[in-house]
């Protein structure tokens, strides 16, 4: 598709190296040139990679002037069977040597530690090498478009998420896949399936919170998730905690690693799992929201400290983390592939304190809302480097099972096929890379090793003999190839080598399509689940095995068949009501056999007895629940009251049977008469009791007032017969006239008047008022000046 192109390149390159070696220069080669798309580029080269530079050993040069990276690989899009078969340099981390890098006046691609790069490469002599199909055309950014444009040419969709890991401790695996966008599946270049390791700590030094919780057995709240064998729903309902003195002697651990596989429901803010205290604060919070939180509060500390690491995981999928907190770093290991690390500030002696509660969600309520989503993996280990074990980039297949005689054996790694050995030759300035990938992804296949120069040359036979073995080849085995059953298996049951299905608990038949109840459904029911049995009418349990009795049988009855009960002595079917042969009075109500529970106000075996709780006075009789019956002349509840016929007058008071208690100033049989006590003065009246009606000018509750029409003014006092007694120097019947000798005297007065006075002012003047003037003008301004002028004022005589 591409020969011409190819061709003219090739030529260019030919042209370019044996012309113009000498010159240094590749600024000819770009006279009209054109350079390929990144689609055009990924069909010629061999391998295309995603990496990240690590080191650039550009001190070290080979005869073309080229030297060698040392590259993370981040995806491999195409060639896989040839990186698999190149030795790594440190194969945890899947860096690798590619040479072949040099600088642009020569026509090479040049990198730097650090950026990340599409890479287009070939083989040469064993290693990975930098192919140039284009002029500088090794290498391309690391964007979403140029990847995007590396998928469209190998036909691929994006992958798809991991899935869950096969085992929660000792090593399990996980795969993800991704589907063929072309018609014709052949056409796809690369794996639609990979695998990694997960969960390698061992069992025996972890501590597995989802068993710890009772999840496996589905308490209220808790769900089986359908989709995935080994995970849980948690609804709000659900209560899950336990005391952290049943997973430690003393207290929580000051150092330890969580890890976490979960999926939280959509738009979920809130804590997943907590460590509490008897005060109700949380000393451990990982809380989720727009971003994933740690918070610790010490035992002898009020202050919260909260870390927060800028990841998404309420985007409704799963997702795999793991902290790992030592000493004074706090590391999240997210998705497996991002690693980030915060500083938390704690003292050396730090104590979460005892008496502590682990919890799914937050302890208190007033710390937030319950917990809601699915968890598949929560595991707590006293160990933080185990947070970095939860899952892996690569598989390690040292002392993986080897196939042998049908029969699964663990293998220790094989030398070379030549000599059977695996001891290393000899050789100077050079080691032996780590093993390459199993060829096979099931069943026996083989990986193979090389040296390679510490200094990073490109030619082997520099740093080592000719006559030393340069690879080295093994056997290995990574698993069982897995043959495809004929029809899929239901319940998350997996197709094993033989076709068939092997079935989670709770489930059987040749697809896993039948529930199974170990202990039978008795009296009729259907296993309609796992240890599920639907119950016809009138049974329930989980076996169906208990008869139902509504609304139920009471005071110790037993339920022997739907609706049926067995009742002791002294009560009666069909729901074991006591019953009282003498019968309870006054509302009383029968609560066991003879026994009569009373209403307030009786008591008595039957209730037959009135209580009154104040007691009846003067004579009276309790006849009913605090209620009296009164003697002649007292009445009220409690005959607390005498009677008076007929009844008392003014306000009076009943005291005795008709004897009345008078207010003061009456008196009489009734109180129906009043007196006044004091004399009503200057001719008043009485009329009332202890009251007067005064004549005219005279006030007072005896009339012992003089009152006048008007007010006295000038400190007058009133006197008989409407007059004012005036101090001195008044006179009048108000006291309103002054006695006065007039004398002159000067007083200070203020004059203002008005005049005209001048004033300067600056304008803008010219004839294009560009300058600035001094003008005056005429204001009227006021003047205020001081005079005397001539009062008189009053003298007393």
């Amino acid at each position: 598709m591409f020969a011409s192109k190819e061709i003219r390149y090739v030529m260019i390159l030919y042209i370019f190296i044996h012309l113009f070696h000498k010159s240094h220069s590749c600024i000819l080669l770009l006279n009209g040139w054109t350079p390929l798309t990144v689609y055009e580029r990924a069909a010629y080269a061999e391998i295309v990679i995603s990496g990240n530079v690590v080191r650039a050993f550009k001190d070290v040069r080979s005869d073309s002037e080229t030297y060698t990276a040392e590259v993370q690989v981040l995806e491999v899009y195409k060639g896989a069977e040839f990186v698999d078969d190149v030795s790594s340099v440190e194969r945890s981390r899947k860096i690798y040597n590619i040479s072949n890098f040099g600088d642009k006046s020569m026509c090479y691609a040049d990198v730097v530690p650090g950026d990340t790069h599409i890479m287009f490469l070939t083989m040469y002599q064993g290693r990975l090498s930098a192919k140039y199909d284009d002029i500088f055309g090794a290498v391309a950014d690391f964007t979403p478009a140029n990847e995007q444009q590396i998928l469209d040419y190998l036909g691929w969709h994006a992958w798809s998420k991991w899935n869950g890991c096969s085992a929660p401790c000792d090593g399990g695996v996980q795969m993800r896949h991704r589907t063929c966008s072309r018609e014709n599946i052949t056409e796809c270049t690369g794996a639609s399936t990979e695998t990694r390791k997960c969960n390698t700590y061992s069992c025996d030094e972890i501590t597995d919170l989802v068993t710890k919780f009772g999840m496996p057995k589905m308490p209220f709240g808790v769900y089986k998730n359908t989709n995935r064998s080994h995970a849980y729903q948690v609804t709000p309902q659900a209560k899950l905690f336990l005391p952290v003195a049943s997973l430690y002697e003393v207290t929580f651990p000051r150092d330890f690693s969580v890890a976490l596989t979960f999926k939280l429901n959509p738009g979920y803010q809130g804590y997943l799992l907590t460590v509490n205290d008897i005060r109700g604060r949380q000393r451990i919070g990982l809380h989720f929201g727009s971003n994933a939180k740690f918070e610790y509060l010490e035992y002898h500390d009020g202050r919260v400290v909260s870390l927060d690491f800028d990841v998404v995981v309420t985007d409704g999928q799963w997702h795999q983390l793991a902290f790992s907190v030592k000493d004074d770093i706090v590391t999240l290991f997210y998705d497996c592939d991002t690693v980030m690390s915060k500083t938390l500030i704690r003292r050396k002696s730090s104590t979460l304190g005892k008496n502590l509660m682990v919890a799914i969600g937050p302890y208190f309520a007033r710390n937030g809302q319950p917990f809601r989503g699915s968890i598949e993996q929560l595991v707590l280990s006293d160990d933080p480097s185990f947070a970095e074990l939860q899952c892996h980039v690569q598989t390690d297949i040292t002392n993986m099972p080897v196939k042998d005689d049908n029969k699964s054996v663990t293998r220790k790694p094989m030398g070379t096929d030549v000599d059977n050995t695996t001891t290393k030759p000899i050789v100077y300035g050079s080691d032996w890379s780590s093993w390459s990938y199993c060829s096979a992804s099931c069943g026996q296949g083989r990986q193979s090793r090389t040296l390679f120069c510490r200094n990073n040359i490109v030619a082997v036979d520099r740093c080592v003999p000719k006559d030393s073995p340069q690879t080295q080849t093994r056997l290995c085995y990574l698993q069982e190839c897995q043959v495809e059953c004929p029809t899929p298996c239901l319940n998350g049951g997996e197709c094993n080598a033989n076709g068939t299905c092997d079935c989670p608990m709770g489930y059987n038949g040749k697809r896993c399509e039948t529930p199974s109840c170990p202990l039978g459904c008795e009296n009729n029911g259907i296993c309609v689940g796992p240890n599920m049995c639907a119950c016809p009418e009138g049974y329930t349990g989980v076996n169906c095995e208990k008869p139902k009795c509504e609304p139920g049988c009471s005071n110790g009855g037993r339920c022997i068949a739907p609706g049926k009960c067995v009742c002791p002595y002294g009560y009666l079917q069909p729901t074991c009501k006591p019953y009282c042969p003498m019968q309870c009075h006054n509302g009383g109500k029968c609560v066991r056999h003879n026994v009569c529970r009373c209403k307030k106000g009786y008591t008595g075996k039957d209730c037959s007895v009135a209580t009154c709780k104040r007691g009846c006075f003067n004579g009276g009789k309790c006849v009913a629940a605090n209620r009296c019956s009164c003697p002649s002349g007292y009445r009220g509840r409690y005959c607390q009251k005498a009677k008076c016929r007929p009844r008392c007058q003014n306000s009076g008071k009943c005291i005795a049977p008709n004897v009345c208690g008078c207010r003061g100033g009456y008196y009489g049989n009734r109180c129906q008469l009043f007196q006044c006590f004091k004399k009503c003065k200057n001719g008043g009246t009485c009329t009332g009791p202890n009251r007067c009606a005064c004549p005219a000018g005279f006030s007072g509750r005896r009339c012992q007032r003089a009152r006048c029409r008007s007010a006295c003014l000038n400190g007058g006092r009133c006197r008989k017969n409407n007059k004012c007694k005036c101090p001195p120097g008044f006179k009048g019947r108000r006291c309103e006239t002054r006695l006065c000798k007039y004398e002159k005297h000067s007083v200070p007065h203020a004059r203002s008047y008005r005049r005209v006075v001048r004033e300067e002012y600056i304008a803008k003047c010219g004839p294009w008022h560009w300058k600035t003037c001094v003008k005056t003008r005429l204001k009227y301004a006021l003047v205020v000046r001081d005079t005397y002028r001539t009062a008189y004022r009053c003298v007393a005589p």
